[in-house]
């Protein structure tokens, strides 16, 4: 799983990563902010939107809402929409050899970026859903919704999701109705991240050393571009509410609303 792959280069806190450089792809952005609190406070997004070709009128019509997997904060520091945004998302579309490419562009794509990648959970699936409801006022015409979530962005798609479906029981209320006929979970990992417990504590263990110790914290160039991150910088990650969830999600104690 992405995530998984993602986490365990955090956690054996490698040194170096290569990735390449995504096609230039034209879109339009709008800065969005939650109205849904988690804990007393709401999160923020980028909204990155592109087009269907046969859709010269720039407004959304046939919506494919793609939330965006775990984001560590640390390798994509030189982009503002972190490690992963609409261009990476397009770019490994286009390496399939089958109809998935064209069928792509029928769609209006709306990429979330959320700005806080690694939050709670919950907090960036309250935003997925004031999301939700402000395209269904937006849209033109009756198309329902599609709705993808990639690596950790499935599991926030699919609490998102069950969570509008509960409060529109629970009040009556229409704005609750998320108008999605198909939920993608793509390479999602619903149990949980599988790293194994003695390599999380390898890495805890390292990290503390080195900051708690006359070594002291340094930094590292871990994307190869010129962005240095230190290991300080690393052991947030180890420590912010959306790794602990990921790591720890099991059927008994799931998070999603029943």
């Amino acid at each position: 799983m992405k995530d998984t792959f993602t986490l365990l280069l955090l956690l054996l806190l490698l040194l170096f990563s290569v990735f390449t450089q995504a096609q230039t792809i034209e879109t339009d952005t709008l800065h969005f902010t939650g109205t849904q609190k988690y804990l007393g406070k709401p999160n923020k997004a980028i909204l990155e939107f592109r087009f269907a070709t046969d859709n010269p009128s720039l407004q959304i019509k046939k919506p494919l809402i793609v939330v965006e997997g775990f984001d560590s904060g640390l390798l994509g520091i030189e982009n503002e929409f972190g490690e992963n945004d609409l261009s990476h998302f397009i770019t490994e579309i286009m390496f399939d050899t089958g109809s998935l490419g064209n069928e792509i562009n029928t769609y209006d794509i709306i990429y979330i970026n959320f700005k806080e990648g690694r939050d709670y959970m919950q907090r960036n699936a309250y935003l997925v859903e004031d999301i939700i409801k402000w395209v269904n006022t937006v849209k033109e015409g009756t198309a329902p919704n599609v709705v993808l979530g990639q690596s950790m962005g499935g599991l926030i798609a699919r609490y998102a999701l069950a969570d509008m479906e509960k409060k529109k029981i629970n009040t009556g209320l229409s704005t609750w109705d998320h108008q999605t006929s198909l939920y993608i979970s793509h390479d999602a990992p619903h149990l949980g991240a599988n790293i194994p417990i003695a390599i999380q504590y390898l890495a805890r263990h390292l990290a503390d050393q080195f900051i708690s110790t006359p070594i002291g914290d340094m930094n590292i160039n871990v994307t190869g571009n010129g962005g240095a991150v230190s290991i300080e910088d690393m052991e947030d990650v180890l420590n912010s509410p959306g790794t602990k969830q990921l790591l720890g999600i099991r059927p008994t104690n799931s998070i999603f609303p029943t």
